[in-house]
């Protein structure tokens, strides 16, 4: 038995270790600033589903970071209390590699809050309130997205306008603006003011 087993020597990747450590609590391990401003708040078409998606953001960190601290802790008390040399070494490797992560959600939770600070701030019922020119702003957005890349409004986008009486009464206009104008903040400034004139 003793014939197959490989003689392997990991002193060398201990010594690198101690070199990457560093670079290791360095690296994103999770999302940048950059990847979080530009494609997770950013992307909300209003002001208060950008606030919306912050807050949501922090909250989801804020328990994640909770949670892996208090495995953080039960790890360290583990390792005290550990016999078995080699289950210790395993729990301390876990350790670290929770550790990093930790790190890594701080870094995210911290720069997340940093948005939030600079952000006017909303109740429940501004929210609620803000939700119809959201999807407004967004479904006709990304029409116009449809209309520039495929020269027509894909059929799910089409169908979320009906279901927000967009298409239904004002599908030539609509459609015209989207042809007509390629920025579409005035595209929804004008359809919304012929909704609310409809009323």
């Amino acid at each position: 038995m003793t014939d197959i087993i490989i003689n392997s020597n990991i002193s060398e990747l201990n010594q690198k270790h101690n070199e990457l450590h560093d670079a290791f609590l360095q690296v994103f391990n999770g999302r940048s600033n950059y990847q979080i401003s530009n494609f997770v708040i950013g992307p909300h078409c209003t002001i208060e589903r950008q606030y919306d998606q912050c807050v949501t953001e922090l909250q989801r960190k804020y328990f994640t970071i909770r949670r892996a601290d208090v495995n953080r802790r039960k790890l360290i008390k583990e390792i005290e209390e550990c016999k078995d040399q080699f289950l210790k070494e395993e729990k301390i490797i876990d350790l670290e590699e929770l550790e990093i992560g930790i790190i890594s959600s701080l870094k995210e939770f911290n720069y997340l809050y940093e948005i939030f600070k600079s952000m006017p701030k909303f109740s429940a019922e501004e929210l609620q309130k803000a939700e119809s020119m959201y999807w407004l702003k967004r479904l006709t957005t990304q029409a116009q997205i449809d209309v520039e890349c495929n020269g027509s409004v894909d059929t799910g986008n089409a169908e979320a306008l009906r279901q927000i009486n967009l298409i239904n009464d004002h599908s030539n206009r609509f459609m015209n603006y989207i042809k007509d104008h390629p920025g579409v903040n005035e595209i929804v400034k004008n359809i919304a003011k012929e909704i609310e004139d409809n009323k």
